[in-house]
């Protein structure tokens, strides 16, 4: 990138030109099945930075991906930051044509022939530029591609149709173009000018005309709207100061991820749901969720908070530090000490991850759910949208002879799992499980009582007659509160599901 590259945006008066150079990489296959099979690499692969930074996997990939076809060519130009001549560059790029991505701002001439600009990166059906991974420094202003707080947002996005979706920490755009799905208008919203432009320039690249682009800083631009989603990937990590745009909002501790939720709540409409991925603070001699329920208080939203890992403050610092090709090994222990004294100086003795959902529901009191996440297998949004049913159900029948006369249903999700070992006698159990098959896949032993208060509970019978049935098949009296906290459980986890008042009984 050359050294004012960040004062130069890309064009955006040209919607054609991005068009032409989309049909330019259709037409040569530049899709991730098709790159990773050139390459001999995993389509997930195709986001690792080994492959533009000196190594085997570098060499290997620059190996695959010679010759003057198109798509070697392109993959050269685009995936690894090679530089290429201008004639083979011609005739991969047709009908665009070097001269406009120059005009354009996505190629530059270098050391004799054509670089691009932008890294150029496969994704699913989209195709987003960023910075590039092979660049020597990350500036300020610096636009990330899709990484893990992308694609840890994006897997637990719920995905159903709605009118307005508004995408805060935009970045390249991935949360907006996934939303442009399923909603008749996305706007995504940016501090950093530089990732408005080439968000933008995305939407062009992928023909989505009802996506459009804000600079401001949160919900600043759109405070007089509403909208029927909200997903912020904001700059949330908890370090000493503001070095780069898209990871450190400047603010102390987490307070960027309560502004994300307290301004954005009032932005929802009723039913509305906003979601983040964010950081937060476990501060000495305090209740980490007793402090994060105060978050919610007075936003007229119900709140699910699913914790993906916590780390204490000396492992939080190095996980960023080495993230970081700013950090040389001299350099480490002083910008080392510098986080772990801003932690100390804050309270600060360990840092939990996660995403954290809410939705606009302004009937009634609202709840709170605190929950360690388990394994998520492909998109979780599903499972979100019944942990909100769930716990809103859980919330209506709280009382126990409530519970009682409600009927529940296995969910058709739920597998079991069981692993044998020879004997002298034949083969023994020794590992029983229930497991849910997609999204949030909880797990829980599968005892005999367990399996069989599963199986009782088929949608006819109400929960007291399934307790009847499960203490004759135990032969005993179960205690009643152990059993309905256990149901309760299952509930809220999404193996039992609530079947509706009303609703026909099962033939």
């Amino acid at each position: 990138m050359t050294a004012n590259r960040e004062d130069q945006p890309l064009a955006l008066d040209n919607p054609s030109e991005a068009r032409r150079l989309r049909e330019a990489l259709d037409r040569a296959g530049y899709d991730p099945g098709k790159i990773a099979a050139l390459l001999k690499i995993d389509v997930a692969d195709l986001r690792m930075t080994t492959l533009c930074a000196p190594g085997k996997e570098r060499v290997l990939a620059l190996r695959h991906a010679a010759g003057e076809d198109a798509l070697p060519t392109l993959v050269r130009l685009f995936l690894l930051g090679v530089t290429v001549d201008l004639d083979t560059a011609r005739r991969a790029l047709v009908p665009s044509s070097p001269h406009a991505l120059l005009v354009a701002g996505l190629l530059e001439e270098r050391d004799g022939g054509l670089a691009a600009v932008l890294q150029l990166t496969p994704f699913n059906r989209l195709l987003l530029l960023a910075d590039p991974v092979w660049a020597h420094e990350i500036r300020p202003k610096h636009v990330v591609g899709v990484g893990a707080p992308s694609l840890n947002l994006a897997q637990m996005t719920v995905r159903r149709p709605v009118r307005r979706t508004l995408d805060v920490g935009a970045g390249c755009g991935i949360q907006s173009f996934l939303a442009a799905t399923h909603s008749e208008e996305v706007v995504g919203i940016d501090r950093n000018p530089r990732a408005v432009n080439v968000a933008a320039f995305n939407a062009q690249l992928n023909g989505l005309n009802h996506v459009s682009f804000l600079e401001g800083d949160l919900y600043a631009p759109v405070r007089d709207q509403r909208f029927d989603l909200i997903v912020a990937n904001p700059p949330y990590v908890i370090s000493p100061g503001s070095k780069f745009l898209y990871r450190d909002s400047g603010l102390k501790g987490d307070e960027i991820a309560q502004r994300v939720i307290r301004e954005g709540a009032a932005l929802l409409d009723e039913g509305g749901y906003l979601q983040l991925t964010c950081e937060w603070t476990h501060l000495t001699g305090r209740d980490w969720r007793e402090r994060l329920a105060g978050w919610f208080e007075g936003t007229g939203c119900d709140a699910c908070i699913l914790r993906f890992t916590t780390v204490g403050s000396e492992e939080h610092a190095g996980l960023w530090l080495r993230s970081d090709p700013h950090v040389t090994a001299e350099t480490f222990p002083e910008r080392f000490q510098a986080w772990t004294d801003y932690h100390l100086s804050e309270g600060i003795e360990a840092v939990s991850d996660g995403v954290i959902s809410l939705r606009k529901r302004t009937t009634g009191p609202n709840w709170l759910r605190i929950d360690d996440a388990p394994q998520r297998l492909e998109g979780c949004g599903v499972s979100v949208e019944r942990a909100f049913a769930a716990a809103d159900f859980l919330t209506a029948n709280h009382a126990d002879d409530a519970l009682l006369r409600a009927r529940l249903r296995l969910a058709p999700e739920v597998r079991w799992e069981q692993r044998l070992k020879p004997t002298a006698d034949g083969w023994e159990v020794f590992h029983s499980q229930l497991y849910l098959g997609t999204g949030l896949a909880y797990r829980g032993d599968a005892s005999r009582q367990g399996l069989a208060l599963v199986e009782l509970c088929d949608g006819e019978r109400a929960v007291g007659e399934v307790l009847s049935r499960l203490n004759a098949v135990a032969g005993q009296s179960l205690p009643a509160p152990q059993v309905l906290a256990v149901i309760r459980q299952m509930v809220e986890q999404g193996f039992l599901v609530p079947v509706p008042d009303g609703s026909p009984r099962p033939s």
